[in-house]
């Protein structure tokens, strides 16, 4: 495949289905971690004591949910503009448009989930549609109320929220004979419910026993 790039120009049909391939594994892997939700996500934010201090980064269910909602509308375009080597993607999360613009970097990318891979910078890249941004302490204009919760339970980046997914939910043992080895999963763009998330989740929202009295017999 031919990776040279020209300023605001369409994928060649090759690029397009490699791109397209991708947001279809990063909109499978989404939509297990949903399925998967109450092993892997924070369902009640209240449940957990904020500001949380935990081991990894925890996501919220609504994150999950605007992640895939925005991952939907994405379209995939050449970059425009002259950038360093080391760039993969980027977005202009202002614009109306939901274009992601792939640079040299992206083709060489891991097509499977896992730190430096596609679906990990897809979800970075969407994550700038939502607000999230490089730093924690540059402000969040126009944030949705969605994202305000996230912040307030677990204040993420969008790197953060790619290793959430590429590090913290991801299997431990490689895909071979059909599955994952750390707890079965026979689908290859999956996350997993024995994951180093997992056992974070268990901790924050765990609840001490409430004891229970015995009534006297009058």
């Amino acid at each position: 495949m031919d990776t040279q790039m020209h300023c605001d120009s369409f994928l060649s049909e090759d690029e397009s289905k490699i791109a397209e391939d991708a947001k279809q594994r990063t909109q499978r892997i989404l939509t297990d971690a949903l399925n998967k939700r109450s092993c892997i996500l924070v369902e009640e934010p209240e449940n957990i004591a904020q500001p949380y201090k935990g081991h990894c980064p925890i996501l919220s269910v609504r994150l999950v949910q605007d992640l895939l909602e925005e991952l939907h509308k994405v379209t995939f375009r050449h970059r425009e503009m002259h950038v360093t080597e080391d760039w993969i993607a980027y977005v202009y999360p202002a614009s109306s448009k939901k274009i992601i613009y792939l640079c040299p970097k992206f083709w060489s990318q891991c097509q499977y989930l896992q730190k430096n891979s596609c679906p990990g910078t897809l979800l970075h890249e969407v994550s700038h549609f939502l607000g999230y941004e490089h730093r924690l302490d540059k402000p969040h204009e126009g944030g949705s109320h969605n994202l305000v919760l996230q912040q307030k339970l677990c204040p993420l980046t969008n790197y953060t929220l790619e290793l959430a997914f590429s590090v913290y939910m991801n299997h431990s043992q490689p895909y071979t004979d059909g599955q994952y080895h750390c707890c079965g999963e026979r689908d290859r763009d999956s996350v997993c419910e024995k994951s180093q998330m997992s056992r974070e989740i268990r901790q924050a929202t765990k609840r001490p026993l409430v004891k229970k009295t015995r009534r006297k017999v009058m």
